[in-house]
């Protein structure tokens, strides 16, 4: 069983923006109230699936992760691993 999470639905003329505020990544749209759950549970499990496969090299350690990377604090422009 997956752990519960947040959903906002924004509706608009076609229909509805499914957001996730816990992952910011995550966004899909629906053209139904009823679809609005089964759409952002759909929407995170690839968005889990894909941060899974990413894999990128860390500009201050060398390190590869896999997943998002963090922000460096030195310029809050960097991309580093989540470990630094």
């Amino acid at each position: 069983m997956s752990k519960p999470f947040h959903v906002i639905a924004t509706p608009d003329e076609n229909g509805y923006t499914v957001t996730i505020p816990e992952n910011p990544n995550v966004s899909a749209r629906c053209a139904d109230a009823v679809d609005i759950i089964p759409t952002a549970t759909a929407a995170k499990e690839q968005d889990e699936q894909n941060r899974h496969e990413k894999t990128a090299a860390c500009p201050k350690c060398g390190k590869i992760f896999t997943g998002y990377p963090a922000t460096s604090r030195a310029d809050n422009k960097t991309k580093i691993c989540p470990e630094n």
